[in-house]
């Protein structure tokens, strides 16, 4: 499916915008807690520490868990509203 995917894209679509749920980190919003960055168990979030903020770095490593949205106190984390799979709130 893939590769269907891949070959099928007509425009300047790349694969982060199809598969990226988290496409931005409000970094006016953002006040630097870090918890984005440590939560994140896929490490697409890594810390610049030159700005003392978060960035996206590795996208196509996200598995849309949501983490980092759920978990960031200032709502600063942006969600491609169509890719959002909705918070799981039971596995069970």
């Amino acid at each position: 499916m893939l590769f269907l995917l891949i070959n099928d894209l007509k425009d300047q679509t790349t694969l982060k915008e199809i598969y990226m749920t988290i496409t931005k980190i409000d970094l006016m919003l953002c006040q630097g807690c870090k918890t984005c960055y440590e939560i994140c168990p896929m490490d697409v979030i890594r810390w610049n520490d030159e700005e003392l903020k978060p960035v996206i770095i590795y996208p196509e490593d996200c598995q849309l868990c949501e983490l980092c949205v759920i978990e960031c106190p200032e709502d600063a984390i942006i969600v491609t509203p169509e890719k959002d799979l909705g918070h799981i709130l039971s596995w069970g």
